[in-house]
């Protein structure tokens, strides 16, 4: 939902992202474009009255491709040049925006869920940040040598700005062949979560949420509210 009240949604068609808005809370659809882009997996976020931010994963991009693209009008186009969520590391490895983007009020900024695969082959989370009226996103690794085990972390940002990522971890069994494929065989795992509240300067040291001890634990969302509360 932008600032001026206008609810988004998209949708995939053969890779394709579809772009539709409503200003009547879902009665009716009166603006959107078929096609923003070529792409998959598409997220988007609210920004300013009639304008959105649509993050997919391109065909053309470099990298992972993943991209983000905006629109001005409702949905009714959006940008033909996206801003590429994606690159290279200093050790050879490389990281991507992955996941629910968010647009932060407070300062204009767009914030992503960010993983980081190493060249050493060490794994981190964070987010990739871009700053109102800026041009690039800049990554920001939260922490480095965990691991995930669903598809993507995820973010929300509360009242005061501060920024939480939260992901699931993939711990294995050493010696052993029972994972797919052959893979180790899954430990039971945990729910972690840092935050910050300067856009990834720094970060808080990273804490459990969940971790059973006899089972795995997967896939989790977080809803941030006043300063300092969130919903995991």
């Amino acid at each position: 939902q932008d600032a001026g009240g206008r609810v988004y949604n998209t949708g995939i068609d053969l890779v394709n992202d579809a772009l539709f808005s409503s200003i009547d809370g879902g009665r009716t659809w009166d603006r959107g474009t078929a096609q923003c882009h070529d792409g998959d997996r598409p997220w988007l976020a609210g920004g300013k009255a009639d304008q959105v931010w649509l993050a997919t994963d391109t065909l053309e991009g470099s990298g992972s491709g993943h991209t983000v693209f905006v629109s001005t009008d409702g949905g009714n186009s959006c940008s033909a040049t996206g801003i590429a969520d994606n690159g290279s590391l200093a050790d050879g490895g490389s990281w991507s925006g992955f996941g629910k983007l968010y647009y932060d009020r407070r300062n204009g900024s767009v914030v992503e869920p960010a993983i980081f695969q190493h060249g050493d082959g060490t794994f981190g989370v964070g987010i990739s940040v871009l700053p109102a009226g800026g041009s690039a996103f800049t990554p920001h690794e939260a922490t480095r040598g965990t691991s995930m085990y669903a598809h993507w972390p995820a973010i929300a940002i509360d009242g005061a700005g501060t920024v939480y990522v939260v992901w699931d971890t993939d711990p294995r069994q050493a010696g052993t062949s029972g994972g797919c494929s052959g893979a180790q065989t899954p430990a039971p795992n945990a729910i972690m979560m840092a935050s910050t509240s300067n856009l990834g300067q720094t970060w808080s040291v990273p804490t459990t949420v969940a971790s059973p001890g006899n089972v795995r634990v997967f896939w989790p969302w977080i809803a941030a509210g006043d300063s300092g509360k969130v919903s995991v």
